[in-house]
């Protein structure tokens, strides 16, 4: 699939109007880092189905994180 480049926001504030923003560089590299099944190993997206304590990443119920889960292989072969 291709890469969003653009996201619409809501925004009750301006009369409802949908608002059009590009959508940063590097988030887009971060979604096809995290949707690409190679790099699965090094990066994941994760929801917490409990509170973690912070010794195993401190992510909170219900609310999705990203997990980096081997920074030094994910800085030398995809981020260079």
């Amino acid at each position: 699939s291709s890469l969003p480049t653009t996201l619409n926001v809501y925004s009750p504030a301006d009369g409802g109007d949908i608002i059009t923003n590009p959508v940063p560089e590097f988030l887009c590299h971060l979604y096809s880092m995290l949707r690409d099944p190679d790099l699965s190993e090094m990066i994941s997206w994760c929801v917490p189905a409990e509170d973690e304590p912070d010794h195993v990443g401190g992510g909170m119920k219900g609310i999705g994180k990203i997990v980096c889960h081997q920074p030094e292989a994910l800085q030398e072969k995809v981020l260079g």
